[in-house]
């Protein structure tokens, strides 16, 4: 009977102890699920938050390029260069109402919105070290605060990509600055769009017949008239931008590719920034 007893007793104290080690680990399991479903709506809540930074940065960029060009021109709605910036605007779905008051401020209609009045365009030159990979860079911005915005490029420059300022025009002879067009629905046999190109100021034309495009290349100061010259012609102008074309190219790796892209990305997401050109090419 003692015997008896004190199995029953050590039921008693094994049994519970079973029951708690089952419940627990039915615990943990629910535990490990519902972290699992947080961990999962945290990243989709991260992601969506950063894709929300980025937009609104692109919006920012956006109506800072309209409150520019339309300062520069004197509010003039009939220069191809606002409304290049309009359009732009418009491309990345800003909304509206913030595309006019964009307007409103450059056309002298609304108060700046914060903006000093001297919003100008500011060029830094720039060599990075990626592995040892000399890599030239040209980055404009566009920006009320040059105070603000060298900082803000120099910190990205030496710590991110180990390189180093150097001063405005010294990378000239590794680029070539230019004005570039992008046309559609043409091709190399239309002598007339050719002659048009050619008559105002562009110096190259290059052609895909494949896909009915040009893309056609002037010098800076002749972007405008050439935009201008096509468009009363009655060509499409699908884009057309200044830009720093390299004269040469530095070969990189995968590797490289991704700590470059890096790079890139940071200063990208400076909302002074609007280009960023380098001499980089994979292998």
């Amino acid at each position: 009977g003692i015997v008896s007893h004190q199995k029953a007793m050590l039921m008693t104290r094994i049994l519970p102890s079973k029951i708690d080690c089952q419940q627990n680990q039915h615990l943990q399991q629910q535990q490990r699920r519902t972290m699992a479903g947080h961990n999962k709506w945290s990243k989709i809540k991260h992601k969506k938050g950063a894709n929300d930074v980025a937009r609104l940065k692109a919006f920012s960029k956006a109506t800072r390029a309209i409150i520019a060009a339309g300062r520069a021109c004197g509010g003039d709605m009939d220069n191809v260069q606002f409304q290049s910036c309009i359009d732009r605007a418009k491309q990345l779905q800003v909304p509206k109402e913030r595309i006019q008051s964009a307007i409103d401020n450059a056309t002298g209609k609304a108060k700046n919105d914060g903006l000093s009045a001297d919003l100008e365009h500011i060029r830094y030159d720039a060599m990075l070290n990626i592995d040892g990979k000399k890599v030239a860079c040209i980055i404009t911005a566009l920006s009320d605060n040059r105070n603000r915005t060298f900082p803000n490029v120099r910190t990205i420059i030496t710590k991110s990509g180990r390189g180093e300022m150097l001063p405005t025009s010294n990378l000239s002879y590794l680029f070539r600055h230019a004005g570039v067009v992008l046309v559609n629905s043409c091709d190399s046999t239309d002598d007339a769009f050719l002659e048009c190109a050619l008559d105002a100021g562009g110096t190259d034309v290059d052609f895909d017949d494949e896909n009915r495009s040009a893309m056609i290349t002037c010098g800076p100061a002749d972007l405008w008239n050439l935009v201008s010259a096509l468009k009363a012609a009655g060509h499409q102008t699908e884009d057309f931008e200044h830009r720093y074309i390299p004269e040469s190219s530095v070969p990189i790796n995968q590797d490289n590719q991704e700590k470059l892209e890096i790079l890139l990305k940071k200063l990208n997401e400076d909302e002074d920034i609007t280009h960023v050109y380098h001499n980089a090419v994979v292998e």
